[in-house]
């Protein structure tokens, strides 16, 4: 797994609700909701969970994405419901949604550094 491309990835989320917010787009919350879905999520559901389930960084990183995942799903929801200030101001620090990003790129790093990931 490239940790550095899951980094990418999740920061990109922003951008990705920033366009739906703008052209009124619909998302698809329940699969946002999922931490399980994304590529960082499969891996850390499965080959990862062999390899470093015992580590301490590990057990963050698993907490960390699951938060980002449910504070993700809010602004999702709250594009649906085409309550865009409300979206937009779900995304600026000290959102959850802000929140949870800066934490699960530093899980991420975390288990880099700890893990030699």
């Amino acid at each position: 797994m490239d940790l550095n491309s899951a980094i990418t990835a999740h920061a990109q989320w922003r951008t990705r609700f920033r366009a739906a917010i703008i052209c009124g787009d619909q998302l698809d919350v329940a699969s946002i909701a999922k931490d399980n879905s994304c590529a960082l999520g499969k891996w850390l559901h499965g080959d990862a969970r062999t390899l470093y389930a015992g580590q301490t960084a590990f057990g963050l990183l698993l907490t960390q994405h699951a938060q980002f995942h449910a504070e993700a799903a809010k602004v999702a929801a709250a594009i649906n419901a085409k309550q865009f200030e409300q979206a937009s101001a779900l995304l600026d620090p000290p959102s959850g949604f802000a929140t949870a990003s800066v934490k699960v790129e530093a899980a991420i790093r975390r288990l880099q550094e700890t893990a030699k990931v």
